[in-house]
């Protein structure tokens, strides 16, 4: 479909294109379409802030949302939290669910919370003290960042993709190299 639309001459007829974040109009200008960069426009994602804040105070523990899936980085983030001396809380579903509850056996430090209502999902980002975004894949944007933002809670995110213009190294959270386990446990005990 792509060669169809770039032998027709498809992508030149379009005179504007909106993308999430200025990394995918990166990606766009890397590549063979042939757009100029004067055709984008970022308009990012929302979320709407919490109704209230609940008073509830800061746990020491970490927090994933998310797919529980290969390319969400969930293998990276159970091997970092195998031996450390902090709390990690799962929410989420997928694939590899198995995986995450026989971490949940091996490790008393991991513990899985299922899928969660929405408003469950804020008190968790209320509650935690960072939320762990470990996707192993470019994001076209990475909504649960924003969540966390809007609930007050930093976020330590892989350095790939829509993550590396939303989180501000040292502001809002702190990066870490995608897939790498060590990394990850290095900016886990640096917050």
């Amino acid at each position: 479909v792509v060669w169809f639309h770039k032998k027709i001459g498809t992508w030149q007829k379009i005179d504007s294109y909106v993308c999430l974040t200025p990394f995918a109009v990166e990606l766009f200008q890397q590549s063979n379409f042939g757009v100029s960069k004067e055709q984008f426009s970022v308009k990012p994602n929302f979320t709407i802030a919490p109704n209230e804040f609940h008073s509830i105070q800061r746990e020491e523990h970490f927090l994933f949302i998310g797919r529980l899936t290969e390319e969400k980085g969930i293998e990276t983030l159970l091997s970092a939290f195998k031996n450390l001396p902090f709390l990690l809380k799962i929410v989420g579903d997928g694939p590899l669910k198995e995986l995450v509850l026989n971490s949940t056996k091996e490790s008393k430090n991991i513990i899985y919370l299922g899928n969660l209502p929405s408003e469950k999902v804020s008190e968790e980002l209320q509650k935690t003290q960072a939320l762990i975004f470990p996707s192993v894949c470019y994001e076209s944007f990475g909504l649960v960042n924003i969540e966390a933002f809007a609930n007050g809670t930093p976020v330590l995110a892989s350095n790939i993709g829509a993550p590396q213009s939303l989180i501000i190294d040292g502001y809002n959270g702190f990066h870490f190299e995608p897939g790498n386990v060590k990394h990850l446990k290095e900016t886990i005990a640096k917050f």
